[in-house]
């Protein structure tokens, strides 16, 4: 398998695509990730696995392959083959999370309507040209955010889409230090959101940062 530095974070962040779903195993988002691979709903369910692969389970395969081989089953099985993450599309039980998190498994569930095949190439290509992946993507997000901006779609669509592109938590600043728009902070408790709101640096401390900076042609 190709020699890898890639994380599983890093494939969460980057390549999985938006609104994919993190299940289980947040402690070992840092393994590396060797290749992705499908399973096939016919045997070999997947080809020979050497290890730290991501691997990619469409339900609807999985009960073509074999109808009565439940989803936590062949989570345990690809821990055995020491697989470093599973990700899922298609509904996935408790039972499979149940074992995920025994195995110390990254578990994922891919939204529904996207192609895995679409899926393992962007992982793939991510994997063996991380500068070139990273640089379409870069292209794609700018390309998007001039769309938003000439659709004068406003800064709360901007911070969503950027929220949505990185899959972390997003606020933006005015130059006077206020609170623009944020994305992604929603699904935490409103005590918690308003905590972080609350210690956003104030005005005096972003010009001491920018201040800080090294200049442009230094």
């Amino acid at each position: 398998m190709y020699k890898s530095s890639t994380t599983i974070d890093d494939i969460y962040r980057l390549a999985l695509p938006t609104g994919s779903e993190l299940l289980a195993g947040e402690e070992v988002l840092n393994r590396t990730v060797s290749w992705a691979c499908s399973l096939r709903p016919s045997p070999p369910a997947f080809p020979k696995l050497d290890g730290n692969e991501l691997a990619l389970i469409d339900v609807e395969d999985l009960r073509r392959l074999d109808p009565k081989m439940p989803l936590e089953r062949v989570v345990r099985t690809l821990q055995d083959a020491r697989i470093a993450a599973v990700a899922v599309l298609g509904p996935v039980n408790e039972a499979a999370i149940k074992a995920a998190n025994a195995n110390r498994t990254a578990l994922f569930r891919i939204p529904d309507g996207v192609p895995l095949v679409q899926v393992e190439r962007a992982v793939i290509r991510l994997i063996v040209d991380r500068a070139g992946y990273l640089a379409q993507r870069s292209a794609d997000l700018q390309h998007d955010l001039n769309q938003i901006a000439l659709d004068s779609g406003g800064l709360d669509k901007i911070a969503q889409h950027v929220h949505n592109f990185v899959q972390q938590p997003l606020v933006l600043l005015r130059e006077d230090g206020q609170l623009a728009a944020y994305a992604g902070l929603d699904a935490l408790a409103e005590n918690r959101k308003q905590s972080l709101l609350n210690a956003l640096p104030n005005i005096m401390t972003l010009r001491s940062w920018a201040a800080s900076q090294p200049s442009m042609g230094a």
